[in-house]
């Protein structure tokens, strides 16, 4: 399948989503020209993302079990990602293995990504599209320093998960943690 087919699928199962799945797109081949990663790698996976969220909760359950990859089981708003990657592989005929770890693992944050991993993940909470407090500082974060942008990202989702009184998933503390020590290492080393 092409480009055209992927877009017309998502604008017709998921109208509302279309926008931002064209946002992720579009920032993740930016921030791939930026850092170094493959730009048609980030293309592919920014905007197939979410196609598996508008399936219903046990078609994704079913696509998700065949994905090796961290237990979600619990955490059904995560399981379209594990499901996404099956999906993309099975419906779009995507085989390269970093597209399909990057839609897998990007949500949640996970420690281990790679950078295209990285790209994904903040390309789906950073896109154009999407407004919210402290948005632009997070941008701009991200555009002078991948890995400080990260981590700031992960801080600033877990804190709102936490302020909405919602539980945060184990593989979000792992991220931060993984990432925060990355950077501590990093300024101690200047």
């Amino acid at each position: 399948m092409k480009r055209s087919e992927w877009v017309e699928y998502i604008r017709t199962t998921q109208p509302q989503r279309l926008r931002h799945c064209l946002g992720a797109e579009s920032y993740a081949v930016a921030l791939a020209k930026q850092y170094g990663v493959d730009p048609v790698r980030a293309a592919v996976a920014g905007l197939l993302h979410d196609c598996a969220k508008p399936m219903p909760l046990e078609q994704q359950r079913a696509l998700a079990a065949k994905w090796q990859g961290i237990d979600l089981e619990d955490w059904p708003q995560l399981v379209h990602a594990h499901a996404g990657a099956v999906f993309a592989r099975e419906h779009f005929g995507i085989t390269d293995g970093p597209v399909l770890s990057a839609i897998a693992m990007h949500a949640p944050a996970q420690p281990g990504w790679d950078k295209l991993g990285c790209i994904i993940y903040l390309a789906d909470k950073l896109e154009p599209t999407r407004s919210f407090r402290g948005i632009d500082r997070l941008r701009e974060a991200v555009k002078a320093d991948l890995l400080n942008g990260l981590r700031l990202t992960i801080a600033d989702e877990t804190a709102a998960i936490m302020r909405y009184g919602y539980p945060v998933h184990p593989m979000i503390i792992a991220a931060w943690n993984q990432y925060a020590a990355k950077r501590a290492s990093t300024d101690q080393e200047a």
